[in-house]
């Protein structure tokens, strides 16, 4: 019966609180680092940070469409 599910929901089944908190954390530790990143190379690089800005949200929209479409295609 599980053959069909994709892992990642297979992977929740396990899930918890304490895991839910280790992975909010790193999360956030990472948009910390990697959003300042980004922008430090930009400026360095001689692109304005407004571009990394709308390239930033580009890609969150690309990703945010794909899971669309494979939640999508799923049903």
């Amino acid at each position: 019966m599980d053959s069909w599910l994709p892992k990642s929901i297979l992977c929740l089944r396990d899930y918890n609180r304490k895991k839910f908190l280790s992975d909010l954390i790193a999360g956030i530790t990472v948009g910390l680092v990697a959003l300042p990143l980004a922008m430090a190379f930009a400026i360095a690089s001689g692109v304005p940070p407004q571009t990394v800005e709308a390239a930033l949200e580009r890609a969150r929209a690309i990703h945010a469409d794909q899971v669309l479409v494979r939640s999508v295609g799923r049903m």
